[in-house]
This record gives structure tokens, C-alpha cells and sequence, in this order.
């Protein structure tokens, strides 16, 4: 490259070559790039000639030949016989401007669409690309259908300004850029170089055509500016505003986040940002309206007056609520303390407020409202599982419980509310009896089913485990969990207490698929004899296969059909079968 540009510079001591009227005050025959390269010259032959005379010597010194089928002579500001005369001479196909590098033109006016849709064709196809390469079909789908060509359900009203969403979630938005802003911001950088960038060759050539030695700062904006050059000099007042540029710069260079920061106006803080910001409640729950004035529909509801009642109550907040800009800072205060009762209040406003939305759509569009008992056991079991404090122990018991799996299981989908009661499948919409099918006095909730129905209280106090459900007072099956085991002292007794909710679910099952009604002392005892079984198959497993047992030899396993039926004398019911 060093001798392309020595012999493109030479040409310009022939007496033929003349400079271009832009690039003759500084010298400038040629600009290289990685893989293009610019030379300017006087539209006439003899300078054209020489010009590529030169290039013609570097192609035969260094056997690097120009693709003249990517090559393109513009020229403007002449007839067009002599520019076809020019063409012909070199044998470079003819160009006309705007010209393009990577597949944009490089035009002084500003871009339209159609001057960009090339690259955003060429952007939708590296997509594509990589949307089939790491994504599913399905999500290649809603990618390139809903993301790149917008959705067909067209375009709707914007609950909340844009400008808005830009703020920091600190000040009531989501720490958005705003592009409109940091353009004006790289705006400035380019004035930042050219007023102190004076080894660059733009920055020399603008000085040199346009500045003249003029005070930049001070000086009218010359005529015949470009469009991108006249935002350059525009931008000066927003500088001026500033002072100088010291603020905005680190380490010698323009920082352009800086600038943003200076420009954007990112509005006060707001009393509710540690409801959202930071906030351990659910994603849909943290989302809460800035301009929320429903005191009605939130609070003087009878409603919504019962339902904070009962989360209150189980939360231990002796208050009354009351309007929704003293609840917020009533509620940011408390989300400040590193309490665990503070915190677990400052979930369950949310998702109370999350809730009672829900309730208010569901009415409205649907129709339908649920039970004020199962939304006050909902929002608290989101709020234990929230909470950290004590979970990780209880989560630990029950996974590392000497039971089957099956229980472990049934277990953590009860404490997720997912087991398909009556209540659940109701409220998922299916056309069904939400009433408990064996006790017909309540809804059945997994709360309903396990502890409060008849049926199953009556299987409790008979059980090993001497538990009488009906006297406790908890909203969530998970708190229940938690009270137990830390009543659970001796082996073995949070064990029995999960084959009993294991029979209670298979009780259930048998009545309302099979219409069958099970006797509580049989339940009793195969549940025992399940639970003495489970524990004899583990220790013979242990015993045969003792940890680090490795055989010394090793011998071909003789062929042919083998019948597989260990441990039948345990699994009384179980067999299981390996063909070989």
C-alpha cells in the first residue's frame, strides 16, 4: 500500500495531471480503505490518463489487478461525449452518483428509505439466517412475522408516552434510548473533532474550504454546506449551552453517553420506583401505571376492600388502606428495609394491585370473578415463594425425603397450586363444577382438598401423623408445609405426613373417576406398608450396590432370552420386566 500511494502521489509532478477542483489546496489524488480505493482527478483525459497510468505502474510492479467489472467512472460537471471519451480511454465501465459503499450511497443530501433498503434487506437476511440456525420452527415464526414484519393485528395506542419509556426506571420509565437524542449527541462528537481534530484529513478539508481561517465558533454558517455538515454546525449552540466540551470528554476522547446524559431530560424520581425497581414480585406484578387515580377500583370497593382485608390480616399489617399515593410511599418506605416482614408486605401490595386488575378485566370481558378466599391464598403463596427466608430449607426436606418420587412430586404440584382440582380447572375455563366432589361444602382448592374437607380431616386424625387440619388457620398449602416441619422433631414423621397428602390425592381420584369410596383404616395401613416397603428397597439397594464397589475382571455376558423379576417379594404389586 505504501508504494500504491508513493507512485499515485508522484503522478501528481507530470505536467499533464491536474488535481480535482475539491482536493488541489491539499494535495489529495487518492483516499484507500481495506478493500476500496478512491482516486480524484480533473475530468479530462490527460489527467485521467496519468492518474491511471500510475496505477497501471503499481499493478505491474505488484501483480495486483483491478476488477474493472467492480470498478465505476463518475464523472460530473461535463459533456457527455467527452465523458464517454473518458470511459472509453480506460475501459472502466460508467458510474453515475450517488455511488455506493457497502451498499449504501454516499450522497451529501440526507438518506431517504429507498437510499437504505439494500442494507435493510441485507439486515433481514443475516436474521433470517440466524433465526434459522438457533431457533425452532415456531420460533422462526413469531420472529421474522411478528418481529420483522409487524404483527396483522396493526398498530395500536401506546399506553405510555415514549419519552416516558426512556427515562431511568428510577424516574417512572424503562431506561430506553432514545435514538432521536443520542443522534444529536454523535452529532456532536463530529463537531468535537472538527474543532480539535486537525490531523484528520475531513477535518483539514473542511478548514481549508470552508472555515478559511475563520474563529469557528463565532463564524455564519458558510453556504453550500451539506446537509450532514449544516447539522454539524447547528449543533454548536447546544455546546455553547454547555460551556465546553470538558464534561463530555474522558481520557482525551468524546464520550457520547455523556453527552446523551447532558441532553436527555430524565424527569424527577418517583415515590413508587422501589416497587418496581428491584422488586421480587412477579414481572406482570412490577408493571404498575405511574398516573394509576382508580382509588375506587383498588380500594373503596367492597370487593377490593375484602381482599386486602385478608391479605393484611395473614401479613400482620394492622392498617387501613386508603388512596393510591399514600399506599405507594406507605409501601416505598417499607420496600427500604431489609426486614423480612417488611419485604413480604411490599410483594403483596403489588401483587394485590396486580390481582385486583385481573379481577376488574375479567368481570368486564368474561364475565367471571373468582372467589375472594382463592385470590387471598394465591397472592400469599406468591409472596412465600418470593420470600427466601426459610424456603430453601423446606424445598431442601421435601426433595431429600425418604419416600418415592411420585410423592416428592404430587408435593411440589400441590405447593404449586397445579394439581387439577375442581377450583383449578374452572378457573383455567373449563366447563366444570368448581364444588369439592366428595364434601360438596366449598370449592375445591388444593388447600380445600388436603386439609379442610371432611373426607380427608377425618383420614388425618386417624394417620400415624395425629394431625388435625381443621384447626389450622393458614391461607396456602406452602405455609402449612412450613409450619409442619418445623413441628417435625422425630424420623420419619415429615415422611408419613407426605404419603397421607399422597393418599388424600389418591382417595380423591378413586371417587371421582371410579366412584369408589376407599375405607380411612385401609388407606391407613397400605400407606404405612408403601412407606415400609419404599425404605426395605432402598436398603437392600445400598447393601448390594455399596458406593465405590468396582468388579476386578470383566466377562462377555452369555446370550440369549433372560426374565428379569428382582425384589417380588417387596413390590408386592410392582414387577418389572427386562428383555434381553
Amino acid at each position: 500500500m505504501e508504494y500504491l500511494s508513493r507512485c499515485l502521489g508522484n503522478v501528481a509532478g507530470d505536467k499533464q495531471f491536474k488535481y480535482h477542483p475539491r482536493c488541489k489546496k491539499l494535495n489529495i489524488t487518492h483516499m484507500m480503505f481495506p478493500d476500496d480505493l478512491l482516486m480524484f482527478a480533473r475530468a479530462d483525459i490527460p489527467s485521467v490518463t496519468a492518474l491511471f497510468g500510475a496505477f497501471t505502474k503499481f499493478s505491474l510492479a505488484s501483480g495486483l489487478l483491478a476488477n474493472f467489472h467492480k470498478s465505476e467512472v463518475c464523472t460530473t460537471g461535463i459533456p457527455g461525449s467527452l465523458s464517454d471519451q473518458i470511459v472509453e480511454q480506460i475501459g472502466i465501465p460508467k458510474g453515475s452518483f450517488p455511488f455506493k459503499y457497502l451498499g449504501v450511497p454516499l450522497t451529501a443530501r440526507k438518506l431517504k428509505f429507498a437510499d437504505c433498503k439494500p442494507l435493510i434487506e441485507k439486515i433481514v437476511v443475516r436474521v433470517r439466517r440466524w433465526a434459522a440456525k438457533f431457533l425452532s420452527y415456531t420460533g422462526r415464526l413469531q420472529l421474522i412475522k411478528s418481529v420483522l414484519f409487524g404483527s396483522e393485528l396493526g398498530s395500536k395506542k401506546a399506553p405510555v408516552p415514549w419519552e416516558q419509556m426512556c427515562f431511568p426506571k428510577s424516574c417512572g420509565g424503562w431506561n430506553l434510548t432514545n435514538l432521536v437524542i443520542w443522534n444529536k449527541a454523535a452529532v456532536v462528537k463530529h463537531l468535537w473533532a472538527l474543532s480539535m481534530k486537525q490531523d484528520r484529513l475531513w477535518v483539514k478539508w473542511i478548514h481549508v474550504y470552508y472555515v478559511k481561517n475563520q474563529n469557528f465558533w463565532n463564524m455564519p454558517v458558510p453556504n453550500g454546506l451539506t446537509w450532514s455538515l449544516r447539522k454539524i454546525w447547528h449543533s454548536r449552540d447546544m455546546v455553547m449551552q454547555a460551556g465546553n466540551f470538558d464534561q463530555f470528554t474522558y481520557a482525551g476522547k468524546f464520550k457520547i453517553n455523556k453527552m446523551y446524559k447532558y441532553l436527555h431530560d430524565i424527569g424527577g424520581h418517583v415515590a413508587w420506583k422501589r416497587i418496581i425497581c428491584n422488586s421480587k414480585a412477579t414481572p406482570k406484578a412490577a408493571f404498575i401505571a405511574t398516573d394509576e387515580s382508580l382509588d375506587h377500583l383498588l380500594f373503596d370497593c367492597s370487593f377490593s376492600k375484602e381482599v386486602w382485608g385478608g391479605v393484611l390480616q395473614h401479613m400482620g399489617a394492622s392498617r387501613s388502606v386508603m388512596q393510591w399515593e399514600l399506599e405507594v410511599q406507605w409501601c416505598s418506605v417499607k420496600s427500604r428495609s431489609t426486614k423480612e416482614a417488611d419485604i413480604r408486605r411490599s410483594i403483596a401490595f403489588a401483587e394485590t394491585v396486580y390481582a385486583l386488575w385481573l379481577q376488574r378485566n375479567a368481570k368486564i370481558f368474561k364475565n367471571k370473578i373468582e372467589p375472594i378466599d382463592c385470590i387471598v391464598r394465591r397472592i400469599l403463596f406468591i409472596v412465600s415463594c418470593r420470600c427466601e427466608h426459610g424456603n430453601k430449607e423446606v424445598w431442601k426436606k421435601i426433595w431429600h425425603a425418604n419416600v418415592s418420587e411420585k410423592v416428592k412430586n404430587l408435593i411440589w404440584i400441590a405447593i404449586s397450586n397445579g394439581l387439577p382440582t375442581m377450583g383449578n380447572l374452572a378457573r383455567r375455563g373449563m366447563e366444570v363444577n368448581p364444588v369439592c366432589p366428595r364434601c360438596g361444602q366449598a370449592n375445591e382448592s388444593v388447600y380445600h382438598m388436603v386439609l379442610q374437607c371432611s373426607e380427608s380431616r377425618l383420614l388425618w386424625r386417624i394417620s400415624p401423623a395425629r394431625i388435625d387440619p381443621g384447626s389450622s388457620h393458614y391461607l396456602t398449602f406452602f405455609e402449612w408445609c412450613k409450619t409442619i416441619l418445623g413441628q417435625c422433631k422425630l424420623e420419619g414423621v415429615w415422611e408419613m405426613v407426605m404419603m397421607v397428602v399422597g393418599q388424600v390425592w389418591n382417595l380423591r381420584n378413586l371417587w371421582v373417576f371410579e366412584k369408589k369410596r376407599v375405607d380411612p383404616m385401609l388407606a391407613c395401613n397400605k400407606m404405612i406398608s408403601l412407606l415400609g416397603e419404599y425404605e426395605a428397597v432402598k436398603e437392600r439397594v445400598e447393601c448390594a450396590d455399596p458406593p465405590g464397589c468396582v468388579a476386578h475382571s470383566w466377562s462377555s455376558p452369555t446370550t440369549g432370552l433372560y426374565k428379569l423379576n428382582p425384589m417380588r417379594q417387596q413390590l408386592l404389586t410392582l414387577q418389572v420386566w427386562v428383555w434381553l
